[in-house]
């Protein structure tokens, strides 16, 4: 089966909006009329922020931390990369969209009336991870609230994190769409965005030159992660911000485009 349609970005991005909030509403819908399961995920998706909380709490405790940051500080990097970590799976999870092109089920989408872009970022959405999206975003509103921040500091630190958490989420699906056909594991665009989180569990600073270009351009975790942090604690200003906005807009661009193209040539690995 090959795929072929022309691709209108800005149609495409209000599309898939539209189609991916349908998708979420009935997606919610089915997981919460189990309330017991939806408290007990709930609850369990609390255990890692909480965990998280308590081993920067012993690092700091028992030893002088990480050179120039606090402890709050620290622990907002950390449940930032968490939240990503959540947050990108539930937008639209690698996994499953490996899972659906090597068992033919992405043929089946290819008949609905939109494009296969939005097919992919619609389609794909883990609820499960979506619980851990809100454990994390109390646990942030907590940490936020210890922070010292400006308004510029933390209109630049939202900016940021969007685009960077976009960027991401497209490297991921472009990644699975040129790796399907040669990778028979689901899980191993996700075992390399996880091994790629744990590394921005602290300042990439740490990494020197080399570690942050790899974890900022290569593999943009960066951008979601570790840099909207420094803009909102304050460790970077405008003179970062703008050129950090003109390379996520490259990057977004070109995976987008990296996307397009390899769908339109699309043919199913079921022959």
């Amino acid at each position: 089966m090959r795929y072929e349609r022309d691709q209108n970005p800005i149609i495409n991005f209000f599309e898939a909006i539209r189609i991916a909030l349908i998708t979420q509403y009935y997606g919610w819908k089915g997981f919460t009329i189990y309330r017991t399961q939806f408290v007990f995920y709930l609850l369990y998706g609390a255990v890692s922020p909480f965990v998280t909380f308590l081993f920067i709490y012993v690092i700091y405790n028992v030893s002088a931390g990480v050179p120039g940051w606090t402890f709050y500080q620290l622990l907002f990097l950390n449940i930032l990369v968490g939240l990503v970590s959540s947050l990108v799976p539930y937008v639209s999870s690698p996994s499953g969209l490996m899972l659906s092109l090597r068992t033919g089920g992405f043929d089946v989408l290819l008949t609905r009336p939109y494009s296969a872009f939005n097919a992919i970022m619609a389609n794909f959405s883990d609820t499960t991870s979506g619980i851990n999206v809100i454990d994390y975003l109390i646990l942030l509103a907590y940490v936020m609230a210890h922070l010292t921040f400006t308004l510029p500091g933390a209109g630049m630190f939202a900016v940021v994190f969007v685009l960077g958490t976009i960027a991401i989420t497209l490297f991921l699906q472009t990644a699975v769409l040129f790796a399907y056909r040669s990778l028979r594991s689901s899980s191993v665009i996700s075992n390399i965005f996880n091994l790629a989180t744990g590394f921005t569990n602290q300042p990439l600073s740490l990494y020197g030159f080399t570690g942050t270009i790899l974890l900022t351009l290569l593999v943009p975790i960066g951008f979601a992660t570790y840099f909207p942090a420094e803009l909102f604690i304050g460790k970077q200003g405008l003179s970062f911000f703008i050129p950090a906005v003109i390379a996520l807009a490259v990057l977004i661009g070109m995976f987008y485009k990296l996307i397009t193209r390899r769908l339109k040539g699309y043919e199913s690995a079921m022959g």
